[in-house]
């Protein structure tokens, strides 16, 4: 069964502030096209670039779990309406029909499509995801392990669209000078040069509302 379905309602719902797509070939920078005037007047810290290396972070994160079977490692990173989806449509699979949609990632790179303050004072962004790698339905039981099914599949692309919302009055956290992992000088990079970790996450605050799965 797929976990990721589009959803007409949604579509037509970003439509309003989603900015016009564009191939993926011609692909402008991330950000170029966004206008952070009025978002930066609620959080002036707020940075499209160091957004994104969050939010790839956040998709690798997600679509492991996902392919894992179990919420539980993503807990509080998607909102409440999600995870008692996701939750059951991922019981069910695996307890009643044994068999589950699972993806292997080559490569993915994410465009920041919009981004907004609402009135409430919240930010909400729309982050689309052109994905290369192998997706599909494995089965959990029989003699070839899920692990094995999935590498057999061809490699394909997709592209996803997912819409992140932060409360207000959250702001995103500064660069650390020193990597919190293992303690190493930090000068502005987005990951550690030792040991490669993420040095901070400036999607941790936001939670995925919605996902849509195309391609």
């Amino acid at each position: 069964m797929s976990l990721f379905r589009p959803r007409d309602n949604e579509a037509t719902r970003l439509q309003a502030f989603v900015l016009p797509a564009a191939g993926a070939a011609a692909a402008p920078p991330a950000g170029s096209e966004i206008d952070l005037a009025d978002v930066q007047q609620i959080d002036p810290t707020f940075d499209p670039a160091l957004f994104l290396v969050g939010a790839e972070s956040l998709f690798v994160d997600v679509r492991a779990a996902m392919s894992a079977g179990s919420i539980d490692p993503i807990a509080g990173r998607l909102s409440p309406e999600l995870t008692a989806m996701y939750g059951k449509q991922l019981q069910y699979a695996v307890s009643a029909a044994h068999q589950l949609t699972m993806t292997s990632i080559d490569h993915v790179t994410p465009t920041l499509r919009g981004v907004e303050p609402l009135s409430t004072g919240d930010l909400m962004c729309v982050v689309r995801y052109d994905v290369v790698g192998r997706m599909g339905q494995v089965a959990l039981t029989g003699d070839v392990p899920p692990a094995t099914q999935l590498a057999a599949m061809p490699q394909r692309p997709w592209f996803e669209t997912w819409r992140l919302s932060r409360p207000a009055g959250v702001t995103t956290a500064h660069l650390p000078t020193t990597c919190p992992n293992c303690g190493a000088p930090a000068t502005g990079e987005s990951h550690c040069h030792f040991c490669h970790a993420l040095l901070v996450d400036a999607t941790a605050q936001f939670r995925v509302d919605s996902i849509e799965c195309m391609g």
